[in-house]
């Protein structure tokens, strides 16, 4: 090699390396794509900031996030999705299968890290829990497959449960499917099912009115973004109505909710967190497994269950992992 075609590879390679490293030294740009108000949304947030904080990422320093909120309105994702994309960002991490969706459909370039309560799979955001292809990857609970345990375990903590009302949103994706899974379950076990549709926050009072009218000895709610959002109102409603009720996240029973079964919204943030750095790192995520959490809780309040009247069985309260005074 001549003497002038060696300095100019040298050169060359300084310059990669130099423009490398400009690249490291740029904070991360994470689009955040919640279908959450920015109050509802706030335990995620904390989630995924405390697992990427546990990882070393420092915010403002390393990596910063560009916040996009749908306000409960699942209709508003596409557009928030693709304004994260004109804005360039280096990853979006996105909750609920319609926020998936959308940010799948706005970009086939932009990695996307997902959270989501629903059927991945069957749903259309990815090819495999294994391999799941694209640019996608993510945590999800399979949500669906919960609801039958959730009616279980609403029968053992009420032995005298005939019948009872089910809040779900028929515009949800996997709607069908969870009302299937529970119709099965429910006849093995001697329980009545009313379902109520809700389409939006102001149908939710008169969705209890016909819970209490038909003598609903409790009810349980469908994981959805709609319910999430109105969680404060829900929990009101269903303290009015005097109705015990099986939650859709833990955050529910903090507040006031009965109880709770299942994988909390901020835990599977932080489990994201580990995706999110695998994928800033340089991964790809078509080769990032989906992950399902490997630990789920059951919650329950104490005071909720006193106001009710409800006298805890001992099965339950050996086996609940927390019991909130």
């Amino acid at each position: 090699m001549k003497r002038r075609e060696f300095i100019a590879l040298l050169a060359g390679v300084a310059s990669s390396v130099s423009a490398h490293a400009q690249v490291r030294q740029r904070p991360a740009r994470i689009g955040w794509l919640a279908p959450l108000s920015p109050a509802a949304a706030a335990p995620t947030i904390s989630g995924l900031r405390s697992g990427l904080r546990e990882l070393g990422w420092v915010e403002n320093t390393d990596y910063l996030i560009e916040f996009r909120f749908a306000d409960g309105v699942s209709d508003r994702l596409p557009t928030l999705a693709s304004e994260l994309v004109a804005q360039n960002v280096d990853l979006i991490v996105t909750g609920s299968t319609p926020g998936a969706l959308a940010a799948k459909r706005a970009t086939s370039t932009i990695p996307i890290v997902f959270v989501t309560t629903g059927a991945p799979v069957a749903d259309g955001i990815i090819t495999s829990l294994g391999r799941p292809g694209g640019n996608l990857t993510g945590v999800t609970t399979l949500g669906v497959e919960l609801a039958p345990k959730r009616l279980q375990l609403l029968k053992e903590l009420l032995p005298g449960l005939k019948r009872v009302a089910t809040l779900g949103n028929p515009r949800s994706l996997y709607a069908d499917e969870f009302r299937s899974s529970i119709d099965k379950i429910s006849t093995a076990i001697g329980v009545e099912l009313l379902h109520i549709d809700v389409q939006q926050s102001q149908e939710l009072s008169a969705a209890f009115d016909k819970a209490v009218a038909a003598r609903a000895d409790a009810i349980l709610v469908q994981s959805e973004v709609l319910f999430i959002t109105q969680r404060s109102l829900i929990i009101a409603l269903a303290a009015k109505a005097r109705l015990p009720m099986m939650v859709p996240d833990r955050e529910f029973v903090t507040d006031g909710g009965l109880m709770f079964y299942g994988a909390s919204l901020s835990s599977m943030y932080r489990h994201a967190a580990i995706l999110a750095d695998k994928v800033l790192k340089g991964a790809k995520p078509a080769d990032i497994p989906v992950e399902q959490p490997t630990r789920f809780e059951l919650i329950i309040s104490l005071k909720t269950a006193k106001s009710l009247g409800i006298e805890l069985p001992a099965s339950i309260l050996v086996r609940a992992d927390e019991v909130i005074e």
